[in-house]
């Protein structure tokens, strides 16, 4: 509730509310309590690992909480092995905008099995997401590629284990749609130039790049080598955390897609457009990003309170049994995971770098929903 994220989680909060004032505060035959709870401190302004956990063993001791609807990644990871051993739990958590694979998933060279048994003491899972995780973004990508039309696929990632496992996930779901992989590379994200990586993937006649890596200070030359030595007809995208320094670049992060884990208001279906223009009747503001999948989150919290026997633990298991028709985001479930198999996902173009403060202005949006190809 401070720091640069202030816009986004004020409205989430706003939406939660609107949620409960429609319900009543009920929960089936349950009255419902809400209280909003800073994660964040002054100095650092921003989400705090030390002030997350703390916030959480107050959670779990207070028998009255039933369930937390948690911000990010930043906070979930902290929080979720107490809320797992809570007294009467475990104690159910829902996220709108934790996309961070290890919450859920092994990610090979990143976590173990060993640190999923620690962030899941219990052996029972009790954490659940709205927002659309790695995995899901990856497919997303995919899906798009496919759509325009993309026959040949070449991978780069920035040697981060992370992300080279994101760039699998992005090549498994593309070979399944019928495109060809036509190559995979790490490259140095300290690189002085990437000609030589430029030259690797014209050779493979690749129509189109994917771009897995935290942004650094040598992004710009990485999409202006691509850009001088591939041209405009291969397609460049890149994941939501590129986007920052795309800026610098200029001319080249023209035309660059980047696929993003929030939801652009008009791919809501109309259950969340209705929804969203209420809760700016209210506030007087536009909804900011993952308002949407604060208002679902509460939603599905609040239903699964509504089968359950009032128990922390009977909460958690109807959480996961969530089926929700024609929701603020449309149809959702979860899988044993606790992610969604199918979610929502924004693919934008970069069209004025140098007009926004954030480096990108969305010309189009190209894709709505991702569904986890099997």
């Amino acid at each position: 509730m401070k720091g640069s994220d202030i816009a986004a989680t004020h409205q989430m909060v706003e939406a939660i509310q609107l949620v409960l004032a429609r319900r009543h505060y009920r929960a089936g035959a349950y009255t419902i309590g809400y209280q909003s709870c800073d994660d964040s401190t002054a100095q650092g302004g921003g989400s705090n690992a030390v002030r997350c956990y703390s916030n959480a063993q107050a959670y779990a001791r207070n028998p009255d909480v039933i369930g937390i609807i948690v911000f990010n990644s930043a906070c979930s990871g902290p929080e979720i092995p107490v809320a797992n051993q809570a007294p009467n739990g475990p104690l159910a958590m829902i996220s709108p905008a934790s996309t961070a694979l290890t919450l859920t998933r092994l990610v090979r060279g990143v976590n173990s099995p060993e640190d999923l048994r620690h962030r899941y003491p219990t052996g029972e899972r009790n954490f659940v997401r709205t927002a659309a995780a790695g995995h899901l973004q990856a497919t997303a990508i995919a899906q798009f590629l496919k759509q325009k039309g993309i026959k040949r696929l070449f991978l780069a990632s920035d040697g981060d284990e992370y992300w080279a496992e994101y760039a699998a996930y992005t090549g498994s779901a593309g070979k399944s749609l019928g495109i060809q992989i036509a190559g995979a590379a790490s490259f140095d994200p300290k690189a002085r130039n990437y000609e030589q990586l430029a030259r690797r993937i014209a050779a493979t006649g690749a129509d189109a790049v994917m771009l897995a890596a935290w942004p650094s200070n040598t992004t710009p030359a990485l999409l202006r080598d691509l850009r001088a030595r591939l041209g405009r007809r291969v397609t460049l995208i890149g994941h939501e955390d590129f986007q920052p320094s795309f800026a610098q670049a200029g001319p080249a992060a023209l035309g660059v897609y980047f696929a993003f884990s929030d939801a652009d208001p008009s791919l809501l279906p109309p259950a969340g457009k209705r929804f969203m223009k209420a809760l700016e009747a209210r506030t007087g503001e536009p909804g900011q990003l993952f308002t949407a999948f604060a208002a679902q989150s509460a939603v599905i919290l609040l239903d699964a309170i509504a089968h359950s026997d009032g128990t922390r633990a009977s909460v958690t298991r109807e959480l996961f049994k969530t089926r929700v028709k024609n929701g603020i985001l449309g149809d959702m479930r979860f899988d044993k995971n606790g992610d969604p198999v199918e979610a929502l996902v924004t693919i934008r173009r970069i069209v004025r770098p140098s007009r926004a403060p954030n480096g990108s202005v969305a010309d189009r949006v190209v894709i709505g929903r991702a569904a986890l190809l099997r």
